[in-house]
């Protein structure tokens, strides 16, 4: 729902660090961030939900992964977070979690300077809006990032100017 404006108390995060990284660069001028989240085995989270349920303890985010996921959901290998009370936001819930409760959150840094060049890079591992965004939205959104021809494709079937002046005469 956030995607068409709604507010929603849902943290996106994928199991695929490199739509991570894609989403890290996509937008934004300053330095990037991932931020991996590792959690207890599923056992131990039944007895976190059991404890939640039991003790009130509010201070948890789940993993939510929805039974029916949407296109987007699926190419983005998309799960949520989502916060066990309304009262405190993500951060002060991560900031709140103790070192025995096997939560560890690490933060990896990319610098700005590595903004187009991951991109690039991601676009050849066929990471891109027209993959995570499926649609006519996806396809629009490529264009931000791409003209018409790439210098690759100018150099291979020549300037396009050149070619449209040769087709057409000139002026």
């Amino acid at each position: 729902m956030q995607h068409y404006g709604a507010p929603t108390r849902l943290i996106d995060f994928t199991f695929s660090p490199y739509v991570a990284a894609y989403f890290a660069l996509e937008t934004g001028v300053n330095d990037g961030a991932i931020y991996c989240i590792t959690t207890k085995t599923s056992s131990s989270l039944i007895e976190s939900i059991n404890n939640f349920k039991l003790n009130g303890n509010k201070n948890v985010l789940f993993i939510f992964e929805p039974v029916h996921p949407t296109q987007r959901l699926l190419a983005q290998q998309g799960v949520f977070l989502v916060p066990g009370t309304l009262r405190k936001s993500h951060n002060e819930i991560i900031h709140s979690v103790k070192p025995d409760n096997e939560l560890s959150i690490i933060k990896l840094r990319i610098d700005r300077c590595m903004r187009e060049e991951g991109l690039n890079r991601l676009r050849k591992y066929n990471i891109n809006s027209s993959i995570l965004f499926p649609g006519l939205e996806g396809f629009c959104r490529t264009f931000n990032f791409q003209g018409l021809f790439r210098i690759a494709d100018e150099e291979r079937i020549g300037n396009s100017l050149e070619l449209l002046d040769d087709i057409y005469g000139g002026s």
